[in-house]
C-alpha cells in the first residue's frame, strides 16, 4: 500500500506503525512509539486533506508477541484518539490465539466487540470489527466480525 494513494482499501496501520517505530529504535518506550505513529499518520491525514481511516489494533488475548492496545486501558484510549485531527478510527481488529479454544475465542473476540462499543460512545464511526481467521473466522462471525481474513481458507497451506 503506498501512504497518501488515495487507495480504496484504506490505510489500517496504526497499530503496525507503532510496532515497527518501537522496534525500529526510532522510539523505545512504548508509549512514545505510539504517540509518533498517531502524529505520523494524523499529519498524513490533515497534510493529504482527508483523515486516513485506521482500525484500532488491539491485544485482547495478551500474548506478548501480539501487538495492539490493552483492553484494560481501551476506554481512555478512545477518547484520546477522538482528539486526534486527521485520522477516523473506523473500528478495531485483532487476532485470537492460533490454538485457542472455542471458549477462548469467544471471550477474545467479545473483547474486542466491547472495544468497538467503547470507540462508538466516544463519538468514533466505528463500524469495523476485524476479526477471525481461516481457523476461527465461523466463532468471529457468530461474535460479530465485519471483516474477517480468509487466505488458507481460499488459497490453501503456505508451502513449507
Amino acid at each position: 500500500m503506498n501512504a497518501g494513494s488515495g487507495d480504496p482499501a484504506r490505510e489500517k496501520i496504526l497499530g503496525r506503525v507503532r510496532d515497527a517505530l518501537a522496534r525500529s529504535g526510532a522510539a523505545r518506550d512504548e508509549a512514545a512509539a505510539r504517540m509518533n505513529a498517531e502524529a505520523y499518520v494524523a499529519a498524513h491525514g490533515q497534510g493529504r486533506g482527508r483523515p486516513v481511516e485506521v482500525l484500532a489494533q488491539l491485544n485482547v488475548s495478551g500474548e506478548e508477541t501480539k501487538g495492539g492496545y490493552q483492553p484494560s486501558m481501551f476506554e481512555q484510549e478512545a477518547g484520546r484518539l477522538r482528539g486526534l485531527s486527521g485520522i477516523v478510527v473506523r473500528g478495531v481488529m485483532t487476532m485470537a490465539p492460533f490454538d485457542a479454544t472455542e471458549a477462548t475465542l469467544r471471550s477474545v473476540f467479545a473483547g474486542a466487540r466491547r472495544c468497538a462499543e467503547m470507540l462508538r460512545a466516544a463519538g468514533h464511526p466505528a463500524s469495523q470489527l476485524s476479526m477471525g481467521m481461516s481457523g476461527d473466522y465461523q466463532v468471529a462471525v457468530e461474535e460479530g466480525a465485519t471483516l474477517v481474513r480468509l487466505g488458507t481458507v481460499l488459497f490453501g497451506a503456505r508451502a513449507t
